[in-house]
């Protein structure tokens, strides 16, 4: 049977999937830089109650992928536990990058040294590869060791001094309480050194990712600073309110020079407490993948984020017990 023949459409388009509209045809022919021609295949038409909203990410995210390989000629108790330490890492700190979408990665990390001495411990580590479409091509070499000969007797006092707290502190928890990385290395009298060299290592490589994915910095270093110009504010103004208690409402005390010693002891008191808070609430990618961070870390000499709240915490207590409170009873009741 015969039909009508069906009416010529106005240019035959397909709908943009983020915008919905028709494309407007310029007078060449031309939209966005696209020629459109006729074709022939039936239109499908979109509603917009089977149009999903745009997502965050830009597209499909990718492959997720973390190789770690093992080829130093070094020994160690359990390469494929160390691999398995160092894959963990580095995936955690790709999943934690919620401040921009990141699709996917492929990275390869080769172990290419890792010794150990009493008294001294190497890394060397260099990581290949992707993270969405940006290369990645990286070596991190770190080691931890004495001071070397060259240096200034105060030079080796000072590094020694920041460090014998630490080393007696790592030691006991190593033979005590031993992490994944530390049984992985064996020889838990021997392996401080390397256990801070590998810890160095993994924050470097926090720091070359984010460089390499351009992320933004978490604001730690500015609330630090602010933190601690806030402390020195603190502790000057409350020494010398302290002072002027003294002067005008209290002239005269058993103790003098206690009573001194009292005003200086809040200000310190109250500087400390300013402070220690401020550390305890500095986010925890300030200590993980900063420079600044790193440098934190290193003159507390800890490894982990635990380690870091737990001095904090000390501090702030030691502020409070055994300075302001003494401070305030001497001054006011001493």
């Amino acid at each position: 049977m015969w039909a009508p023949p069906t009416p010529a459409r106005r240019g035959n388009f397909r709908r943009h999937p983020h915008t919905l509209q028709e494309p407007k045809l310029s007078s060449s022919g031309d939209h966005d830089g696209l020629r459109i021609n006729p074709i022939r295949e039936p239109i499908r038409e979109t509603h917009l109650a089977d149009h999903e909203p745009p997502s965050r990410t830009p597209g499909p995210k990718g492959p997720r992928s973390v190789e770690v390989a093992f080829v130093a000629t070094d020994v160690v108790a359990d390469s494929g536990r160390l691999c398995d330490w160092l894959h963990d890492e580095i995936e955690r700190h790709l999943r934690s990058i919620d401040e921009m979408p990141v699709g996917g990665w492929n990275l390869l990390a080769r172990i290419e040294r890792c010794r150990m001495a009493p008294n001294f411990g190497e890394v060397r580590v260099a990581v290949c590869g992707e993270i969405d479409g940006r290369p990645l091509d990286e070596l991190i070499a770190v080691d931890d060791r004495p001071a070397p000969a060259g240096f200034t007797l105060k030079e080796q006092l000072d590094k020694a001094t920041k460090t014998a707290f630490a080393n007696l502190c790592t030691s006991l928890g190593r033979l005590l309480f031993p992490s994944r990385l530390v049984l992985a290395l064996g020889n838990r009298r021997h392996s401080g050194r390397l256990v801070r060299a590998w810890h160095d290592c993994c924050r470097e490589i926090r720091i070359r990712i984010d460089r390499a994915v351009a992320r933004p910095d978490s604001g730690g270093g500015r609330m630090l600073r602010r933190t601690m110009g806030t402390a020195v504010r603190a502790g000057l103004s409350f020494t010398a309110l302290a002072a002027a208690h003294k002067l005008l409402l209290a002239p005269r005390h058993a103790d003098e020079f206690r009573a001194w010693l009292a005003c200086g002891m809040i200000g310190v008191g109250v500087f400390g407490a300013i402070a220690a808070s401020g550390l305890l609430m500095l986010p925890d990618r300030f200590f993980q993948s900063e420079r600044q961070g790193l440098e934190l870390v290193r003159l507390f000499g800890v490894k982990s984020l635990a380690g870091i709240r737990a001095v904090a915490f000390g501090l702030l207590s030691i502020a409070l017990i055994f300075a302001l409170a003494p401070g305030l009873w001497w001054l006011f009741f001493g």
